[in-house]
């Protein structure tokens, strides 16, 4: 396995000791050199997506949507840390609020206390392997940082150069803006996005 950028280390480090608000307190400890837990994983991808302090106020919704994405494509799995059982990727909600503002599912705040937030997994703490976490937080830097392009950063960067306004002021539906970008992205050797990949990154 390749080496964890000291990045990552940092950004885990510091959400695991900050609870922000006193929010997560009551959220059952883990076995830190084993697991991480989902608001952990949260945290250390704002402070790695939007340089930000993983303690800092200043702190959205935007990186549970990542996260979420990242577990429902199957790009990470979560376990129950009680019975270490995977949950499968369709467990987890896929009709959500996609404005970060608006964003309340609590899949990641700690326990699970309703279907809605991860069907089947009610009372059962998730969390995902400590060295899963790494390698999918190390594959969120830049290709220079980390070894791994950044697809969701490239994919950014040309819709905002093929569309200043955004696409609907143009006319065009999300679909025809994801071919539009993964045209550019294949001229020029990069690997294509998702919709959801695509839409969560300009939302």
């Amino acid at each position: 396995m390749s080496k964890v950028p000291a990045k990552v280390l940092s950004a885990i480090a510091d959400a695991r000791s900050n609870c922000i608000w006193g929010l997560f307190e009551d959220v059952p400890k883990v076995d830190d050199d084993k697991f991480i837990r989902l608001f952990e994983m949260c945290h250390a991808i704002e402070a790695l997506t939007e340089n930000l302090d993983a303690k800092s106020s200043d702190w959205v919704a935007k990186s549970p949507l990542m996260l979420l994405n990242a577990l429902r494509d199957g790009e990470i799995v979560a376990r129950a840390y009680e019975s270490n059982s995977v949950i499968p990727s369709a467990a987890w909600p896929g009709e959500i609020e996609t404005d970060p503002e608006a964003f309340d599912n609590c899949f990641w705040y700690g326990v699970i206390e309703r279907n809605d937030d991860c069907f089947g997994f009610v009372g059962k703490l998730p969390v995902v392997k400590s060295r899963d976490a790494e390698q999918w937080l190390a594959s969120l830097l830049p290709k220079g940082i980390s070894g791994a392009p950044n697809k969701s950063k490239a994919a950014t960067l040309e819709y905002w150069s093929l569309y200043e306004d955004g696409h609907e002021a143009e006319g065009l539906q999300w679909i025809q803006a994801l071919d539009a970008v993964n045209e550019i992205l294949s001229q020029k050797g990069l690997p294509n996005v998702s919709l959801r990949t695509l839409q969560t990154a300009i939302m």
